[in-house]
């Protein structure tokens, strides 16, 4: 109560630092925590464009709008509030495209993309048709949203069955980033080159196509250079998943248990335990009465617990 009596006296390059502090919060802390401390600078933030004058502060306003309603809708979703993440992430496409910054808007669709299919938010054919909507409206962009947009389509083709297409999304991703476009104007670090995006859709996409050994290959390019403690997980339980599809069953389950069962209660979040549950649903009927199966499946069934200390 203090804080909303007191001026608001934050410069724009001030509301570029928080975002960059936000995002390091959500690499680092529980998601409730996170979640927590945007909601305080959002409400700042809007009474601050309310009463802005200047177009250029407005302009540079909303893009941090943009992306501090991306980073909420982030941990929406981690915490499993679909409807609540879904009416920011249509927040942040609005702030962006008011903007006029091309590369921003294309971060921010494909950013909401991979997470709309990685939380079970939308269905891949859905979330493919976004993406190529996208992708037709940024035409021949060179942009690392552009980049990011094929990682979502890659991993929305590789969970239709399609996996020669997503193999060649993937190929068409890596030319755009080796030839080291843009990042959008603010914040580049949520869509830099070595934040693990790519990594992380070569991981879904072998997992998907059942190859084991391109899996764990690139889970290791996944650890060496991701942060965020949520993708350092799920890399690992794709592997898991990829090991059950590709008929170690025990030894995947085992190992999707031991990852989930380690993982700090407040720190598991809403993609964790859908990994777990397609993980489950790959196990053949006939296996499914194992004892590890079992173990696994109560473990899902507690859900996590978010509180934000």
């Amino acid at each position: 109560m203090l804080r909303l009596g007191l001026p608001e006296g934050r410069t724009v390059e001030d509301w570029h630092l928080a975002c960059n502090e936000h995002l390091k919060a959500i690499h680092t802390l529980p998601p409730a925590r996170a979640s927590a401390d945007l909601n305080a600078d959002l409400a700042t933030l809007r009474r601050r464009l309310h009463s802005a004058s200047n177009a250029t502060d407005i302009t540079e306003l909303r893009r941090v709008m943009a992306v501090l309603s991306s980073l909420q809708a982030n941990v929406l979703s981690r915490l499993g509030e679909r409807d609540e993440a879904l009416r920011w992430w249509h927040t942040a496409r609005a702030a962006a495209d008011a903007t006029g910054d091309l590369h921003l808007q294309l971060g921010i669709r494909a950013t909401s993309g991979g997470h709309a299919l990685g939380h079970g938010q939308r269905d891949p054919a859905t979330v493919l048709r976004l993406a190529d909507e996208a992708l037709e409206s940024a035409g021949d962009a060179h942009s690392t949203g552009r980049a990011f947009l094929l990682c979502t389509r890659a991993k929305a083709l590789a969970t239709l069955g399609r996996h020669g297409d997503a193999q060649a999304t993937l190929q068409e991703c890596r030319d755009v980033m080796e030839s080291e476009p843009p990042a959008a104007s603010i914040m580049p670090t949520v869509w830099r080159m070595q934040g693990g995006q790519l990594e992380y859709s070569e991981v879904w996409v072998n997992a998907e196509a059942g190859d084991e050994e391109a899996t764990a290959e690139a889970c290791e390019r996944v650890l060496s250079v991701v942060q965020d403690y949520q993708y350092r997980v799920m890399s690992n339980l794709q592997l898991a998943l990829c090991t059950v599809r590709s008929g170690g069953v025990l030894e995947g389950v085992r190992h999707a248990a031991t990852t989930i069962g380690d993982l700090p209660a407040q720190y598991r979040t809403n993609q964790v335990d859908q990994i777990g549950r397609r993980l489950l649903q790959a196990v053949p009927a006939g296996e499914r009465h194992r004892p590890a199966v079992v173990e696994l499946r109560d473990l899902l069934a507690t859900g996590p617990r978010h509180v934000g200390v």
